[in-house]
């Protein structure tokens, strides 16, 4: 699947500089910025296994959703290298479940980074047979946000698309209040099991389980392994009691996570709870 996009992303690059170079209908080297929201053509996202009311027609020309015929340029050899393409991403419209709400992730607390630091906790847990305590993700491992209504495959791999493993590291409170400090400097990561606030840049009032915090106390914390040694800052690892990577790619863990829910009748969902506030 990674190839296949790599080919298609090459593809549409050399089609792309081929029509600056050659000119299209009519040569020229201007730039215009537009949002991709489907103004010009009434393209939406594919969501089933008829694309012709999502994407249009390609044939010679380019017959666009909204009735926009494009008969030159690169347009019309763009539109058909997509549709061509879709049969083969036609797996990843499958419905996995159903969102009630879209969630967004933010700073400092999203119901998206909510979301997603429950999910790995509960994924660490499950994977490791270990208690989690606490879990940590980069905001910028969550690439996409959740839509409301059905919750495709695509949704899921689009969200989790890097090489993550799953991980559990075995902290000393003191280490987890250096990592939740710096949450209260930058805007990088999501956590879950843990309440606190941050004030001066700092975090206090801290709790973890709903219980009082202990900076001499060992805790099971769930992370990515991209922020062990250095990924955005974060070095989750570097004080680490025990470490155990899953050799479980998040995203791996998040489809089947996200199937069962639907078939055990529950929504993909989550909530605010004031876990991290700014005073």
């Amino acid at each position: 699947m990674e190839g296949f996009m790599e080919m298609v992303k090459a593809k549409l690059i050399l089609l792309l500089a081929a029509s600056v170079l050659l000119g299209g209908c009519e040569p020229r080297m201007t730039w215009e910025k537009h949002v991709i929201d489907g103004h010009m053509t009434g393209v939406t996202a594919v969501t089933g296994t008829d694309f012709s009311p999502s994407l249009g027609i390609a044939d010679t020309v380019y017959h666009a959703p909204n009735g926009r015929v494009f008969d030159c340029g690169s347009t019309p050899v763009v539109a058909r290298l997509m549709i061509d393409a879709q049969p083969g991403m036609a797996f990843l419209k499958e419905v996995l479940a159903w969102s009630p709400l879209e969630m967004r992730k933010g700073y400092p607390e999203s119901v998206l980074g909510n979301w997603a630091s429950d999910a790995l906790m509960q994924g660490v847990s499950t994977v490791t047979g270990r208690k989690v305590d606490a879990g940590f993700i980069n905001l910028g491992g969550i690439r996409v946000d959740m839509p409301k209504g059905a919750v495709m495959l695509d949704d899921i791999v689009s969200m989790f698309p890097f090489r993550n493993n799953m991980c559990y590291i075995r902290l000393k409170g003191s280490d987890i209040r250096y990592v939740l400090d710096q949450m209260c400097r930058r805007a990088v990561l999501a956590a879950g099991g843990v309440r606190f606030v941050s004030r001066d840049g700092k975090a206090s009032d801290i709790t973890i389980g709903g219980e009082p915090f202990d900076d001499d106390r060992e805790y099971g914390v769930a992370a990515i392994d991209f922020i062990l040694d250095g990924g955005d800052g974060i070095s989750l690892a570097r004080n680490a009691r025990e470490l155990i990577d899953t050799g479980v790619r998040l995203m791996d863990w998040m489809v089947p996570y996200v199937k069962s829910l639907q078939a055990s009748g529950n929504y993909v969902e989550s909530h605010l709870d004031g876990r991290f506030t700014v005073e």
